[in-house]
C-alpha cells in the first residue's frame, strides 16, 4: 500500500466485502479448485503487471497502479519493453542527427558526416 492508502483502496473497490488480509488464501483456493496449485494472488498482480509493461504502458503508471514505495520496486518490469526502450533511443538518434545533418536511417546505415564549411 502506498502512503495515500491507494493499494487498499482499490483492493476494497474490487472485491468488496473480501477481507483483504484473507484474499491470497481466497485466490489460491479458486486456484486449486481450476486446477492451478502454484498460482495465488501475487501470480495475478505480476502477471497484469507485466501484460501492462508489454502493452507499452510506462513504468511510472504501472508502479501507481501497484501501490509501489519506489520506482526501483517497478523496475524488475522494464526488460518487458524492449520497443519502449527502442523508441526511446530512436528519438535521440533523432535529435543527434538532427544535430549532425542526418536523419536516423542515414545514422543507422552508417552515412558520413556532412563537411563543414
Amino acid at each position: 500500500m502506498n502512503a495515500a492508502g491507494t493499494t487498499t483502496s482499490v483492493i476494497r473497490t474490487v472485491f468488496a466485502g473480501v477481507d483483504p488480509a484473507k484474499l491470497s488464501v481466497y485466490t489460491i483456493r479458486v486456484f486449486k479448485r481450476l486446477g492451478i496449485p502454484d498460482a495465488s494472488f501475487h501470480t495475478l498482480r505480476h502477471t497484469a503487471a507485466s501484460w501492462l509493461v508489454m502493452e507499452g504502458v510506462d513504468l511510472y503508471a504501472v508502479g501507481q497502479i501497484l501501490g509501489h514505495k519506489t520506482p526501483r520496486m517497478t523496475q524488475r518490469y522494464a526488460h518487458l519493453s524492449p520497443e519502449y526502450m527502442a523508441g526511446a533511443v530512436g528519438k535521440l538518434d533523432g535529435i543527434m542527427g538532427g544535430m549532425l545533418g542526418l536523419s536516423a536511417p542515414d545514422l543507422a546505415a552508417g552515412s558520413e558526416l556532412p563537411e563543414k564549411h
